[in-house]
């Protein structure tokens, strides 16, 4: 049985579909999709997305940047909400993050919607993300404003005996395959500078991509992103300690 947490330390989970560019595309299509979706998702909101590429060149990678419009379909307290550009749809929840089985029919309801109204012929990429933003108050930390990352995290920065141990900021990540390498799973582990006076913020972030998308059609789509979220909640779990647990307030299963 899986852990729940009173306290989650989720602020946003995402999931992606990228299409191929070769699947139908026009300006009427995100129309269509709030028709069908209007009664979750009442509220409409278009931004500008910036796209990062990395073009390879003979000498070295060169990064395009590009700005997409992207339109919302929000919920009225914006906690939830689908988005849609050019051959993209992703659903996305906010903290408070209730449940994956609260999650996951808004991903089914855009993807379905969007399955429909386009008939996209493959996908370029499928993700899943969660991002957890964990906050440590002053009374957990020591007087020089540090926590023991040892008493909370398995997934930890290592620093020799030999070095300094007096770092203010760290960042650490790694990847890892799954499914015969199919999947890849890059992880995240950094602080980040608080909004409140003598707290220490630190982020926890789980990606979980397609590497191969040629190996999971579109009819085993949420086969796929169920695994994804099994392997999230594992290595989620993988990462932190008791002491953490105690701190999210873990309900027993």
């Amino acid at each position: 049985m899986k852990n729940k947490y009173k306290k989650s330390p989720i602020t946003e989970a995402v999931c992606e579909f990228r299409f191929d560019a070769g699947s139908p595309w026009d300006m009427a299509i995100p129309g269509l999709i709030y028709e069908n979706v209007k009664q979750q998702f009442p509220k409409r909101k278009q931004i500008k997305r910036i796209d990062v590429n990395l073009l390879a060149t003979q000498d070295s990678l060169t990064p395009e940047v590009n700005a997409i419009d992207q339109i919302r379909f929000l919920q009225e307290d914006e906690t939830r909400f689908l988005a849609v550009s050019p051959y993209m749809l992703s659903g996305h929840i906010l903290k408070p993050y209730s449940s994956w089985t609260n999650f996951l029919p808004s991903i089914k309801l855009g993807f379905d919607t969007y399955r429909q109204i386009t008939d996209p012929k493959a996908l370029n990429r499928i993700g899943l993300r969660y991002i957890n933003k964990i906050e440590f108050s002053e009374d957990e930390t020591s007087s020089d404003n540090k926590i023991d990352l040892e008493e909370y995290f398995e997934f930890r920065p290592y620093l020799g005996q030999e070095m300094n141990q007096d770092y203010h900021s760290f960042s650490l990540s790694t990847e890892q395959m799954f499914e015969d390498r199919r999947d890849n799973l890059k992880i995240l582990l950094r602080n980040e500078k608080s909004r409140q006076r003598n707290q220490i913020s630190i982020i926890l972030d789980f990606d979980y991509s397609l590497l191969e998308p040629g190996r999971v059609s579109l009819d085993g789509i949420f086969e796929w992103v169920e695994k994804a979220h099994l392997r999230i909640y594992e290595t989620f779990e993988a990462c932190i300690t008791d002491k953490l647990r105690i701190k999210f307030e873990s309900e027993k299963p």
